[in-house]
């Protein structure tokens, strides 16, 4: 992983009423630049679960707040 740390990022939540539950879409893009809306995103999921989709936007605003060694370390 980069040692650079992103020093801004968009995350857009998008919810979305199925037959059967409500699918919520998580993207974020984490990015060094000034734009507000940068191309493309880094990651994209998909949610049933309301709490779930929160914990990943949390997740999100979190990475940016972690030192960068610990934001870089690599999942055991």
């Amino acid at each position: 992983m980069s040692s650079r740390r992103a020093k801004s990022g968009v995350c857009i939540v998008r919810a979305e009423v199925q037959p059967e539950h409500l699918l919520i879409t998580v993207a974020v893009k984490r990015s060094s630049g000034r734009s507000l809306y940068p191309v493309g995103s880094d990651q994209e999921r998909h949610y049933a679960d309301p709490e779930a989709a929160h914990a990943a936007v949390a997740e999100f605003l979190s990475s940016f707040t972690q030192a960068p060694q610990d934001r870089d370390a690599d999942p055991p």
